[in-house]
């Protein structure tokens, strides 16, 4: 009698850290997709052909590069996805990676430019979504649900449904954003 109540107790603990868990890292966010008009960023990045899941890894190459080779120091890391996973082969995934360059370093501008691409994003109207970011599992999370939802709300909207999406992962405030160009 006295093993299933700890089994219980157990089961109820692991339940209940599950579901905190779940919680904490976005799991039950609602998604409310909303037309915002949005760029200007400087944005120093490398060209991806393939996976999305080096896109992390890539930004904080881009980063440490940044710090090492110029003293900049980043906030904001990027990924900017031209084509669909769902509908495209890994090999053909294209991207542009990398961080969001800061006001205080557009002196230093031109001697990043020798070392990554550098392109000032266009200012446009995008549907955007912002999901809190408390690590990895955020990532997933927003990508699960986020994506689904800006589909959904491009084709309710007659809105292209294949335009390019940005994340952008904001560490400073704990968030990403996600923009939908609208087409």
């Amino acid at each position: 009698m006295r093993s299933n109540q700890t089994t219980l107790f157990i089961l109820i603990m692991l339940s209940t850290s599950f579901i905190i868990a779940l919680y904490y890292y976005g799991a039950f966010v609602v998604i409310k997709p909303e037309i915002k008009r949005c760029g200007g960023e400087i944005l120093i990045f490398e060209k991806i052909d393939g996976d999305y899941r080096h896109s992390t890894v890539v930004s904080g190459e881009v980063k440490d590069a940044l710090e090492k080779e110029f003293n900049v120091s980043t906030v904001k890391g990027f990924g900017l996805y031209y084509t669909d996973p769902n509908q495209t082969d890994d090999f053909e995934l294209r991207s542009d990676v990398g961080r969001i360059l800061e006001s205080d370093y557009l002196y230093k501008l031109d001697s990043i430019k020798m070392m990554f691409n550098v392109k000032q994003k266009s200012f446009e109207d995008c549907i955007v979504v912002e999901f809190p970011y408390k690590g990895k599992l955020s990532v997933l999370f927003g990508a699960f649900k986020v994506y689904p939802a800006l589909r959904h709300y491009a084709r309710n909207n007659g809105y292209a449904d294949n335009s390019p999406i940005m994340e952008i992962w904001d560490y400073d405030n704990q968030k990403i954003i996600y923009r939908k160009k609208i087409e």
